[in-house]
């Protein structure tokens, strides 16, 4: 867990929890006078007369928020109960220091002080509270692992690590299971495996099967060894670091290659020729399954679901230059083409949508397990159920939950979102310099869920966004990366004095 330094204040508990205990407490009984202490001629009284039972100042045990998440995880029904209602309010007092928050993104250039960061990631470790490193990858190739360790304003910052590991952006960075490897995927078309202890970067295994920029990679959660990547050739890879290729200790080609992977499959001649492919924006494992991913793309809201073990072959009949194998599955319905009636009605310009692409996947976990949160570049997250979940399979049309701000705008393909490792929440970038966060852990009936936090403390787009045990990172274009922390004390001494908090601290606002 993120350490916190001794001043820290503690938190605002969302519960207390009471226990009221009882002593014996020698008192006098009425209509006798007690002797002195020192009269050897007093007579012991009876025990009877003597003691009562006098109940103790109450003592209060204070839980934080993750104290809380803590105890929900060992099965205490008081916090069990707690976290089955909404906790907007907590995410309301997500702070962060304009100080020892902040953490800027090295140019490597003399002339340029700062580099916008692509993508973010949290260690395993990190998301389990035993530990508090980022990785942050750069526009210039590089990966920054951060310690985001909680500490006061005038502390310095922990020694960082900068890798330099390609000569092109890197738009996506995760790590393996054990946290011995990052993989990063880059516009140089290659996907890297690289030590994240080594102080230098030096590459172990160099991953060549696309033909354009890779865009995404995912780890099987239960190996060390198997990944696969997506990228802007429409294409997925999926890569095996144990099958070394002849002659090379280094470079490697995928065991399995799937192409046009979200081009129509229905065997119809199409209409147009297109000449940019449709790319893959997002990858997911299924959970309770290391064979099969689900996958999102640029063109519309439809997730595909593919087998690694044996993918379907499409009909004879299926054009050129058109999928080659088929999914298991596909989502029902394209969700960002749903219409809005009623209240919502004004936040569709027109009576029919247009599809819009999906920019990113997060899997829910705890009480949002089964689910699959989407963005898209209609500014919505799309709520669909992973095939099995909930007894809803993926390709069985279902109701759409949508999350969104008044203020959120997300019609870029480099914001991203992230569910929580407890499962209650989630966070999404946008081009306007805000982050949100929604509470997706205590369910709604509504098809349009409008009630989320802003958090605003950056300037140009925030894209990558990822959260840890503890705390949630976002990275900007103005080459910083703040990280955010709930503080009920805080936020309430911002809340009173909001033109003299500004100098320190930023919060959420709903």
């Amino acid at each position: 867990m993120i350490g916190l330094s001794s001043g820290v204040s503690p938190r605002q508990p969302l519960v207390d929890l009471t226990n009221d205990v009882f002593e014996a407490r020698g008192t006098p009984s009425k209509g006798k006078h007690r002797a002195d202490d020192f009269d050897g001629n007093s007579k012991r009284l009876k025990l009877s007369d003597e003691t009562e039972l006098v109940p103790l100042s109450v003592w209060r045990r204070q839980l934080g928020v993750y104290g809380k998440l803590r105890a929900l995880r060992n099965g205490d029904p008081i916090v069990r109960h707690l976290f089955s209602l909404p906790t907007i309010n907590t995410l309301e007092t997500f702070v962060s220091s304009n100080k020892a928050d902040v953490f800027r993104c090295q140019a490597l250039e003399s002339n340029s002080f700062l580099t916008p960061p692509y993508a973010c990631s949290y260690s395993n470790a990190s998301k389990r509270g035993q530990a508090s490193a980022l990785a942050v990858a750069t526009e210039q190739g590089t990966v920054d692992i951060i310690n985001t360790i909680r500490r006061r304003d005038w502390d310095p910052e922990s020694s960082r690590t900068t890798l330099h590991i390609h000569a092109n952006g890197i738009f996506d960075v995760k790590w393996s299971p054990s946290d011995n490897f990052i993989a990063t995927a880059s516009g140089d078309r290659t996907v890297t495996i690289t030590d994240p202890s080594s102080s230098t970067g030096a590459t172990l295994y160099q991953l060549i099967g696309h033909s354009h920029t890779a865009k995404c990679v995912a780890w099987d959660p239960r190996s060390n060894d198997l990944l696969v990547s997506g990228g802007r050739d429409g294409s997925i890879c999926l890569w095996d670091l144990r099958a070394k290729r002849r002659g090379s200790n280094v470079h490697q080609r995928p065991v399995l290659s799937i192409p046009f992977v979200h081009e129509d499959v229905s065997g119809k001649a199409p209409r147009k020729v297109s000449l940019t492919p449709r790319s893959v924006t997002s990858l997911v494992y299924v959970p309770d399954s290391s064979h099969e991913i689900i996958s999102s793309g640029s063109a519309n809201g439809i997730l595909r679901k593919w087998d690694l073990r044996l993918p379907v072959s499409s009909p004879k009949n299926t054009p050129k230059k058109r999928a080659a194998v088929r999914p298991v599955e596909s989502s029902a319905e394209d969700l960002t083409t749903v219409t809005y009636e009623g209240e919502y009605a004004g936040l569709t310009s027109t009576p029919t949508r247009r599809a819009r692409g999906i920019t990113s996947l997060a899997l829910g976990s705890g009480p949002s397990a089964g689910r699959i949160f989407a963005l898209s570049n209609d500014s919505r997250v799309h709520t669909y159920n992973v095939s099995g979940a909930a007894g809803i399979p993926l390709g069985v049309q279902q109701a759409d939950q949508a999350y969104t701000h008044r203020h959120m705008i997300a019609n870029s393909f480099y914001v991203r979102t992230s569910v929580s490792p407890c499962g209650r929440w989630m966070a999404t970038g946008g081009v306007s310099g805000s982050a949100f966060l929604f509470d997706v852990g205590a369910g709604s009936t509504d098809k349009l869920v409008t009630e989320g936090i802003e958090l605003r403390g950056q300037e140009g787009e925030v894209g990558a966004v990822d959260w840890a045990y503890d705390a949630l990172a976002t990275c900007a274009d103005d080459g910083t990366v703040r990280v955010w922390r709930p503080d009920t004390e805080t936020f309430n001494e911002c809340k009173e004095n909001p033109e003299e908090a500004k100098w320190d601290w930023s919060w959420g606002r709903r």
